[in-house]
């Protein structure tokens, strides 16, 4: 197969691969005879995310202050599109769902773009859109500046006239509450996704010393004028070592242990053109540089050589210019062992995870560790992971093959995984422990609790 076939097969998924995911209950997972997990009746952590949750929060935040159960309402500032599959919204819909679970109200501040997931006690405050954008980037742009601009003003507004618990506000949002301290009182909890300079290092115009030392000396501003820092794993180091004094924790974000019926996993396997003999090797996510994906193109060749059923699925380019441009960057003698996948919604990617042989979290920069780590030790598969701090925040020799970040090790380190049986199995079974007692839902919602419960003692003291 071409690299273009294997780019138009890959958009083809049948429908029926769109279905309900399980949650495998506590202890051993049953396994299909592939070794696919079979279902059950317990909601997946996505539907319970996505659902209309009926609970003792009142449908419009701003009233009800006195229902039963009521626990007080929170500003929760999200800077960019939400709600989009992708990382940052991800871990935003996880922290709504939980604050209105244990019965808080929330306003959502965010931008006019994206989809507005129903969730009972969430109240969306959309900035609005006179310019008509169509899309914001990730990283920073002129659009995301003047967006920025507009939240300024509705956060000044909304803290005249509301009463909230504490602000929670995630990435650059942090600094508009802050700079309004001023006009109120509320206790800010800076939700810290990713270290500003770096963030903005990606752009060469942030890369000019002068500019640089100014991004500097804001993250350290910031730190020290905020009352909390809820940070990416991999972050706590940074923050301590620019504010010692900081308050600060580290998130683990909510995964399961997806149960895809040995059909669905059968007929994607199909749709793509992968034999049984094949043994994938899967990327999920976006194609930005820093992901590291130019190092796995290049080290493909390497694989193919010495394990000819190598077969790479590499999940996330955001179109059809993108998928050309990496399809271009591929050996001619191995793009029949690749496929180009555009992005898929977030609980179709458990339908790839499944059908790996090994997970490649490629990243080559960054300090904070990328969520789908998370979804990779759930699913219970081999991950080949390169040596980096964000990695190492959670993942050692024990969770995951530690590869340099390079073409070279990535190469040796597939070949290993897929060469030695009793390694890969040992892998797959400490991922699977791991998330088992780290990465539950109830973990996760008792994080939020004690952090809630917390800031609403702290700001009734003050």
């Amino acid at each position: 197969m071409s690299g273009k076939t294997a780019t138009l097969k890959a958009a083809a998924i049948p429908e029926s691969l769109v279905q309900r995911t399980r949650v495998q209950t506590p202890g051993q997972p049953a396994r299909g005879p592939h070794g696919h997990l079979r279902q059950t009746d317990t909601p997946s952590l996505h539907e319970m995310t996505s659902m209309n949750i009926e609970q003792a929060v009142p449908n419009d935040a701003a009233s009800a202050d006195r229902a039963p159960g009521y626990m007080g309402k929170i500003l929760l500032i999200a800077p960019q599109p939400f709600y989009q599959d992708r990382g940052t919204p991800i871990a935003v819909q996880y922290v709504l769902t939980a604050l209105t679970q244990l019965g808080y109200a929330v306003d959502l501040l965010t931008y006019p773009l994206g989809s507005s997931p129903k969730i009972k006690g969430v109240r969306y405050l959309r900035v609005s859109n006179p310019l008509g954008f169509r899309s914001i980037p990730v990283s920073f742009s002129w659009r995301k500046l003047f967006l920025d601009f507009l939240i300024l003003g509705r956060l000044a507004t909304l803290l005249r006239k509301e009463r909230y618990v504490y602000i929670h506000a995630v990435e650059e949002s942090a600094f508009l509450a802050a700079a309004l301290r001023r006009i109120h009182r509320t206790r800010i909890v800076y939700d810290m996704a990713s270290s500003l300079p770096e963030q903005l290092a990606v752009n060469s115009l942030f890369r000019f010393p002068p500019l640089m030392a100014v991004c500097l000396w804001l993250e350290k501003w910031l730190l020290r004028n905020v009352d909390s820092v809820v940070a990416s794993a991999g972050l706590k180091s940074k923050v301590l070592e620019l504010s010692p004094d900081a308050d600060v924790q580290e998130w683990y974000f909510p995964a399961e242990r997806a149960e895809i019926p040995e059909t669905e996993i059968v007929d994607l396997r199909t749709a793509l053109e992968i034999s049984d003999e094949d043994k994938t090797i899967v990327y999920t996510g976006t194609f930005e540089f820093y992901q590291g994906i130019d190092e796995v193109v290049a080290a493909i060749p390497a694989v193919v050589a010495k394990v000819p059923e190598a077969l790479f699925v590499l999940v996330g380019a955001k179109d059809d210019d993108q998928i050309e441009e990496l399809r271009a960057r591929i050996d001619p003698s191995v793009t029949d062992r690749v496929r180009i996948l555009p992005r898929v919604k977030k609980d179709q990617v458990t339908r790839f995870l499944a059908m790996a042989d090994i997970l490649l979290s490629p990243r080559k920069v960054g300090l904070n560790i990328p969520l789908k780590i998370f979804d990779y030790l759930a699913a219970a598969r081999p991950i080949v992971a390169t040596d980096i701090a964000a990695h190492r925040a959670i993942a050692d020799e024990s969770l995951a093959e530690i590869v340099p970040a390079d073409a070279a090790g990535m190469a040796a380190g597939i070949i290993h995984v897929l060469s030695d049986k009793r390694r890969a199995g040992e892998l797959a079974e400490s991922a699977a422990s791991y998330a088992e007692r780290v990465l539950s839902w109830s973990a996760f919602s008792g994080f939020i609790e004690s952090l809630a419960d917390r800031k609403s003692i702290e700001r009734i003291e003050t």
